[in-house]
């Protein structure tokens, strides 16, 4: 008889979304069980975010294509600060507490608030070498204890039990599979981008930056004066192309009514590729940095995730960075994954479904069968 269990619910609450997920675990193997979207005010209409976040969380404590309360959670990627770390030469975590006070002095030097203010952990590295010298490298991981403590009351008003916080980057990790390499993961939200490097076993490089696809939405509203929801179903429908061109038969598209599809995605491009530009440079800088500091490290492949990206971002960021990038359908494919699955039934989040459910999301459903 084949024995069967459910995993706790992973929760990544992002910019303006939660993503919900949960597996079915049947002699070692997860299916994916249920997911859901729900579409919540961005962090800067905090008035309006606040009640929508609970009554978000809520829907979920009563949707019965999950079972049981406990979540394990992440904390939104603008409220974890992630850094690498070179500790004093000698210094491992063998040391104990010489290692623990060497750790809260870095990090006192390169975060912007006091360690005694946060909750504090690290991914280990491994030793390098700089200027000569040893020295043991960890990924620095810190969060306000205001931020947990606030999400952690968020969660019990919603009648959710949470067992674990950690941050997305390394529950995404999870979701690599033997022969996926160096993988680049590339989480592109609203007002927000998280740029990961790592490999089955562990997270090798997170960073997180204040840019994301609200800019090109807001831009290519304010230019062609429609809706924000207009001007991202036009963005998802019909995309970009910074090498079409915007020359057209005028008197052909008056009778027809019509824009060449090539002469549209050049015409929006013109629009939006200055904010899509910030983005695509934020990516590639972060990834020089993981290479200088890796001494040539290269990575493999990129999985690029997103619910606010325009069709075609993939190839785009493909160009720009000069890694394989992979997304969508081919994306879920490749993580053998059905992202149909569990998504039947109503759905609140806002239109349409996005493909895939979020990474970060599966790999925290997924923290305890690892």
């Amino acid at each position: 008889m084949r024995s069967k269990r459910t995993t706790p619910i992973g929760l990544d609450i992002r910019d303006s979304e939660v993503h919900a997920v949960q597996f079915e675990v049947a002699d070692g193997r997860p299916a994916l069980r249920a997911a859901a979207v729900w579409a919540v005010p961005p962090a800067s209409e905090a008035d309006e975010r606040a009640p929508a976040l609970l009554a978000a969380l809520r829907s979920l404590s009563l949707d019965r294509r999950f079972v049981g309360r406990k979540v394990v959670s992440a904390l939104p990627a603008n409220q974890v600060d992630v850094r690498p770390l070179r500790l004093r030469p000698g210094v491992t975590p063998e040391d104990g507490a010489a290692f623990q006070e060497n750790l809260i002095l870095e990090a006192r030097s390169s975060l912007l608030y006091s360690p005694e203010e946060a909750y504090i952990d690290y991914v280990p590295l491994g030793t390098t070498i700089e200027d000569g010298q040893q020295k043991y490298a960890v990924l620095l991981i810190a969060a306000r204890r205001e931020h947990v403590n606030r999400h952690l009351a968020v969660l019990r008003a919603a009648h959710l039990d949470c067992v674990h916080i950690e941050p997305g980057a390394p529950a995404a990790l999870r979701m690599l599979r033997d022969g996926d390499g160096t993988v680049a993961f590339l989480d592109v939200d609203a007002d927000t981008t998280s740029i990961s490097v790592g490999k089955q076993g562990g997270v090798l490089f997170s960073r997180t930056v204040s840019t994301g696809t609200r800019g090109m939405i807001r831009s290519l509203a304010q230019a062609l004066r429609i809706s924000e929801k207009e001007a991202l179903r036009t963005l998802r429908t019909y995309g970009t192309d910074p090498e079409g061109s915007t020359a057209y038969d005028l008197a052909m598209a008056a009778e027809t009514g019509l824009l060449p599809r090539e002469s549209l995605r050049a015409l929006l491009f013109s629009f939006v590729g200055q904010a899509l530009g910030r983005i695509a440079e934020e990516i590639r800088r972060s990834l020089d940095y993981f290479s200088r500091q890796r001494r040539g490290g290269s990575i493999d492949k990129a999985f690029l995730v997103g619910v606010e990206m325009p069709a075609g971002m993939a190839a785009h960021l493909e160009k720009e960075i000069g890694t394989k990038v992979i997304a969508g359908p081919a994306l879920a494919q490749s993580l053998q994954i059905d992202p149909s699955v569990g998504l039947g039934g109503p759905t609140p989040s806002r239109d349409p479904m996005p493909n895939l459910p979020s990474l970060a999301a599966m790999g925290l459903a997924l923290r305890e069968e690892v």
